[in-house]
């Protein structure tokens, strides 16, 4: 939000009670331009940014043909999950429009110790790829205002580590 407001963006955030509902299923609606409603309509999605790979598979219901499907190849481990090639070959089944399934997870582990920043990972690499419409310096500067400092230069590093892969 903070980006699409440096954009010169008029931005609406969800409600209070939207957003207590859309945090309980992970879904974190933000509209920009001449958009009022709080909710994310069924297949009204223009990206969908999934932070593991069950919940890209549960976002599903949100893409249409134009929607880019950008997941993170993570399985956060609980009992009685699907494995990961199941889930794979659902989201490869039912997504056939442009999607990136990135392992960000593994990439920050492996690169800077730190598996933690993986969704600015996903967030560089949308802004780096232009899958969304905004400048990655505005992002940058976004998440240095709402990230504390001693955080921001792993946030920075992991953002432009998107970048180069």
């Amino acid at each position: 939000m903070e980006a699409y407001v440096r954009f010169g963006q008029k931005v609406y955030p969800p409600t209070k009670k939207s957003s207590r509902s859309a945090l309980n299923n992970k879904i974190y609606p933000c509209f920009s331009g001449g958009v009022y409603s709080p909710l994310v309509p069924l297949a009204g999605a223009d990206l969908v940014l999934g932070l593991e790979l069950l919940e890209g598979l549960r976002m599903i219901r949100y893409i249409n043909p134009k929607t880019i499907f950008l997941v993170n190849k993570y399985i956060f481990p609980f009992a009685g999950g699907l494995p990961e090639e199941e889930i794979l070959l659902k989201i490869n089944g039912l997504v056939k429009n442009e999607k990136h399934i990135i392992p960000a997870s593994k990439i920050c582990q492996e690169e800077l110790g730190a598996e933690v920043v993986s969704g600015i990972y996903l967030l560089g690499y949308a802004a780096h790829k232009n899958l969304i419409p905004l400048k990655p310096d505005l992002i940058l500067k976004a998440i240095e205002k709402v990230v504390p400092s001693k955080r921001f230069e792993l946030n920075k590093k992991a953002f432009e580590l998107a970048q180069s892969n």
